[in-house]
């Protein structure tokens, strides 16, 4: 049977309304204000939690790398992390985390993180993976850019090390996606494959009408979670703006999820009353 888990008191699996994630990334540019603006625009928009990356410059690069000045900026003090914590909290937002070292595995159980995220960068990091399993936590694994085998060992070391319950996310790395790179019939085949709730983490251009329409494509293809990246205004061309939405896309596509949610409703082959009255009424 395919994990489920509970989010900030919200089944995840399943069954159950999918689990909307605003991904803040790294949007607000090393600005702490922009960063707490990220967390509220979340709330307002309907998401069903925020994740953060929970950058450390010395966790990524060595000091010579020339992205090492880049990192360093975005880095915040852990004082400032647990004030965005708090602030999650007063609206209601479970914080989820990308996370790319022990320590920073340690500090984010400190604060109260709700799941951690194994990136795409990290998915065959084994002394990192059995620190994230070792927690318990939920745990969202990046199949993007992963071969099957090394998905399979790195479910095999949360499981050993944990437990902790698995959803595997779905997106290609590249950004922004071509259309033709989106492969979202891949929901279906991890899914089945490794018995494992799935999610979709997609970069598609967020100024295009099908960055609206794929998270609604997915939900007929049995994933749990969406996650997409939000800014508070593409124009100004922030650090991943070319795949993030703006807080009013985002309410807009969190609005068509539900709407499409109701639309698909049950696969139970049962008979509604007002089937039952118009069968009385037709029927020969």
């Amino acid at each position: 049977m395919a994990d489920t888990l509970v989010i900030g008191g919200k089944a995840v699996g399943a069954g159950q309304p999918v689990f909307v994630v605003a991904e803040t990334a790294n949007a607000h540019n090393g600005d702490f204000g922009q960063a707490k603006a990220l967390v509220r625009a979340a709330a307002d928009a309907g998401a069903d939690a925020v994740k953060i990356q929970f950058i450390r410059a010395d966790a990524l690069v060595v000091k010579g790398h020339p992205r090492y000045a880049h990192f360093k900026k975005l880095e915040f003090y852990d004082e400032q992390w647990a004030e965005l914590f708090r602030l999650a909290q007063s609206v209601g937002l479970p914080v989820l985390a990308d996370v790319f070292d022990a320590a920073g595995v340690e500090t984010l159980v400190r604060l109260g993180v709700a799941g951690l995220k194994l990136h795409a960068s990290d998915t065959c990091h084994a002394a990192l993976i059995r620190r994230v399993a070792e927690t318990q936590l939920p745990v969202f694994l990046s199949a993007g850019g992963a071969f099957p085998d090394e998905l399979e060992c790195a479910i095999e070391q949360l499981r050993m090390n944990g437990p902790c319950p698995i959803v595997l996310m779905h997106g290609y790395q590249a950004y922004p996606t071509d259309d033709s790179d989106l492969h979202l019939r891949r929901l279906v085949t991890l899914k089945e494959h490794f018995n494992l709730p799935v999610g979709l983490q997609d970069h598609l251009d967020g100024a295009s009408p099908k960055a609206m329409l794929a998270p609604q494509l997915a939900l007929g293809l049995g994933l749990s979670v969406i996650e997409k990246h939000l800014t508070l205004d593409r124009a100004a061309k922030g650090i991943d703006y070319y795949s993030s939405l703006n807080p009013d896309e985002f309410h807009h596509m969190v609005r068509g999820i539900r709407e499409a949610e109701t639309l698909l409703g049950s696969p139970r082959l049962a008979m509604s009353e007002q089937e039952r009255t118009y069968r009385q009424h037709v029927r020969k």
